[in-house]
């Protein structure tokens, strides 16, 4: 029975959290983890962040978890960007196994010149090597004029091809309004894309009234309901009540699965889930939200509902006097003594910019009676080296292959008139450490080689200066 209601907590936890509106002010963003307004936000890259990486572990379907990504802008720019014309920012997540940190994977975003993320790529640690081996998987992004997402790509490492993958793509459609109408995932099968998902949303008067899921049937090959998400606001344009319906393929019919109603008084939000059984809503869970005059949550408490009300836990927020988030305490509800125990905590260290620098996770030792370091990311971010593609009218372009690279680099660079230029080569800590071309060069296609064979595995800058211009692009050396 236990495990039960906790599955049900997940589900309602995942479905109270999904909510996504834009246009409403001084209300928390729904999405996992964000814990600011929008305004809030973009002063601070530690929550941005801390959100993503829940963001990417949650429930949610891809559409709606780039729907999050759009809406709480996680893939625009860091604060960095206002001091650097492109980034390279590292994430690398370690465990710790009671002597010392132990690297498992490392995430490295880079940036565009307009601070968009442009690509993800992840790596694998390798314990017998001691380094970060073959990128595992990519992920990609395209924007339009606006800066909103147009098509992401998700790639996984092929061993045997050593490339990347064909994978997934999404592509995004925007009304004038900025609002996101469609998200339709693709597969790659045959030597085809094929369409294996959608999500339609409804607008009225500026917010999103109904969200429609499909997936493909693996029989017919046609899309057909999956989810349809039903919101209401009040005339702040503040979600008031969310319910969520799955397709009864029997029955042919949308059925009723859970729904949260949310009401709003001062800084305080509660959050009531229900669960529809026996043709009837039963009461879940209630959450409440205490956040200050910033609209930065200060407090949140979970409980039970219904016949087996009862505390549950509670987080606590820290903010620093720049107002940073740097501490979440979490709390649970001993029932035997009925008094509140800390169970977990999460340390943030951020730089003077906001910018999140480390995160350590420690939780209760129930031997020791004591927080324990358990995980940590570690964040790192390049100097003004930084990624800048090619502006329109530049009388030249680039390309970098294979990337990543096992053990030498092409690049191919192609010129529409006779100039002097220099390709140079540049690491993480905006060293120069190789000039491959420093000569006037004929117009037309040119092609260069990069053998790096005494440089360790890492990301490196290659960057092509003329007079006028400079373009950079980040590649990926495996060993």
């Amino acid at each position: 029975m236990k495990t039960c209601i906790w599955i049900i907590l997940l589900v309602l936890s995942c479905a109270i959290t999904a909510h996504v509106n834009a246009q409403v002010v001084a209300e928390l963003s729904p999405c996992p983890g964000y814990t600011n307004n929008p305004t809030a936000n973009n002063k601070s890259a530690a929550t941005k962040i801390d959100a993503h990486f829940k963001l990417l572990q949650s429930d949610l379907t891809p559409a709606e978890k780039t729907t999050c990504l759009v809406t709480a802008g996680l893939t625009t720019q860091l604060n960095k960007q206002s001091q650097a014309d492109g980034l390279l920012y590292t994430v690398e997540y370690q465990g710790w196994d009671s002597v010392a940190w132990i690297p498992s994977n490392q995430d490295m975003y880079v940036y565009d010149a307009n601070g968009h993320v442009a690509s993800r790529t992840r790596r694998s640690w390798n314990s017998d090597t001691q380094s970060y081996s073959t990128a595992r998987s990519r992920t990609s992004y395209t924007y339009d004029a606006q800066g909103r997402i147009l098509t992401v790509h998700g790639q996984s490492w092929d061993d045997d091809a050593q490339e990347f993958a064909i994978g997934s793509r999404s592509e995004l459609t925007w009304s004038d309004a900025g609002e996101l109408l469609t998200t339709m995932s693709y597969g790659w099968q045959n030597g085809d894309w094929i369409l294996a998902a959608s999500l339609e949303r409804t607008f009225e008067n500026g917010v999103a009234t109904k969200e429609l899921s499909k997936r493909r049937d693996v029989t017919t090959g046609l899309l057909t309901n999956y989810i349809r998400v039903l919101l209401a606001y009040d005339d702040q344009q503040r979600v008031i009540e969310r319910i969520d319906q799955q397709w009864d393929i029997e029955r042919v019919r949308w059925q009723n699965s859970v729904r949260s109603t949310i009401s709003y008084a001062g800084f305080t939000r509660t959050s009531r889930g229900d669960l529809y059984n026996n043709d009837a809503w039963q009461p879940i869970v209630i959450h409440f939200t205490l956040y200050n005059e910033q609209f930065q949550i200060l407090e949140e408490t979970n409980a039970l509902a219904g016949s087996d009300a009862r505390p549950l836990g509670r987080h606590f927020y820290t903010y620093n006097t720049q107002g940073y988030l740097i501490e979440k305490r979490s709390e649970f509800f001993d029932p035997l003594t009925e008094m509140w125990r800390m169970n977990a905590r999460i340390i943030y260290e951020v730089d003077a910019d906001g910018d999140i620098l480390e995160s350590r996770w420690q939780e209760l030792d129930l031997l020791l009676q004591a927080l324990v370091n358990t995980a940590r990311v570690v964040h790192t971010y390049a100097p003004a080296v930084g990624i800048a593609g090619e502006r329109p009218g530049m009388p030249f372009s680039f390309n970098l292959y294979p990337n990543p690279a096992p053990n030498h680099v092409t690049v191919e660079v192609s010129l529409d008139q006779p100039m002097a230029l220099q390709i140079a080569i540049f690491d993480l800590l905006g060293r120069r450490i190789s000039i491959l071309v420093d000569t006037p060069l004929a117009t037309g296609l040119q092609r260069f080689v990069w053998t790096p064979t005494e440089l360790p595995a890492s990301t490196y800058f290659v960057r092509l200066q003329t007079d006028s211009d400079v373009s950079t692009h980040a590649v990926t050396l495996m060993k």
